[in-house]
């Protein structure tokens, strides 16, 4: 995995990301703002986000860019099989 920082407007939510927590939000920008970037966000080839959608919508409250955002080396069939465990 290459680890990049990206514009946030390229990283692109999941759009059946099946957690809903809106709570978290600001908690987690919170956290990222004090002590930073602790966890990469994880895109597809497609920049689409396979974990870390919190973070992303986290990101968009205080920053312009994804400081740490990690490229999935993943296969398709991979990735769809960690989406369904997530969504478990």
């Amino acid at each position: 995995m290459k680890i990049k920082v990206v514009p946030i407007d390229t990283v692109i939510p999941y759009a059946r990301n099946p957690r809903k927590n809106e709570a978290a939000v600001n908690t987690v920008a919170a956290s990222i703002k004090e002590f930073g970037w602790r966890q990469p966000i994880v895109v597809d080839r497609d920049m689409v986000v396979v974990v870390g959608d919190t973070r992303l919508r986290a990101a968009w409250i205080y920053f312009w860019y994804v400081k740490e955002m990690s490229e999935s080396a993943w296969r398709d069939h991979e990735l769809k099989r960690l989406r369904e465990m997530r969504a478990a």
